[in-house]
């Protein structure tokens, strides 16, 4: 497993947090997500043979915020 942070931009209440929690999780290869309201980013534990950082961000930037990997 390897641990991923990416910054993100545009969040500002638990509905934002539950949202991009939620889609990121349904990513296979993404284990575990916790989005950290207060510090705007995002911790992602995940297989990297089965999921890229780029898909992660996409997904996070797809739903319309803005994504940057720590």
């Amino acid at each position: 497993m390897d641990k991923i942070e990416i910054s993100i931009s545009g969040i500002r209440s638990n509905h934002c947090v539950v949202g991009i929690q939620t889609m990121t999780e349904m990513l296979h290869g993404v284990e575990f997500v916790h989005i950290d309201l207060d510090n705007k980013k995002g911790i992602f534990e995940v297989d990297l043979n089965e999921v890229s950082v780029q898909n992660i961000v996409e997904e996070i930037e797809r739903l319309g915020y803005t994504a940057r990997v720590q």
